[in-house]
């Protein structure tokens, strides 16, 4: 979307944030989870330290993700200006129903061919119990 902002001039109408609470939810196979639960912690460990680093280190983070995709640093920066780099959190209740909510929307719209009960799929993840 930024890019074609700076590129073409396009206008932002509407973004997901008008229209659902949007997350980003990382999904692993079930026996990984359950035969590696320590592994997996320190993965999503290793996950927010990475993301500690892009935070502090903005600039720096954009030339790599310019090397990495093409996309020139100054998209990068136009796309996070203003926004923090959120931290990895575990799942509450609140967290749950609201994903509820957006898999039983998606549900009935026909998106997704059988509902889906998320709770059944959570791992919860405590990042200072090891």
């Amino acid at each position: 979307m930024t890019s074609a902002q700076l590129d073409l001039g396009a206008r932002t109408l509407v973004t997901r944030r008008e229209l659902v609470d949007g997350r980003s939810c990382y999904l692993a196979a079930e026996a990984f989870v359950d035969e590696h639960p320590d592994l997996l912690a320190r993965i999503l460990e290793q996950h927010q330290a990475a993301t500690d680093w892009a935070d502090a280190h903005r600039a720096e983070y954009y030339t790599l993700l310019e090397e990495d995709t093409g996309i020139p640093a100054e998209v990068w920066n136009e796309t996070y200006a203003g926004r923090e780099f959120y931290d990895l959190e575990p799942l509450t209740p609140e967290i749950i129903a609201s994903q509820q909510g957006v898999a039983d929307t998606l549900f009935n719209l026909g998106v997704i061919p059988q509902a889906v009960t998320v709770q059944d799929a959570v791992w919860l993840w405590r990042p200072d119990a090891r």
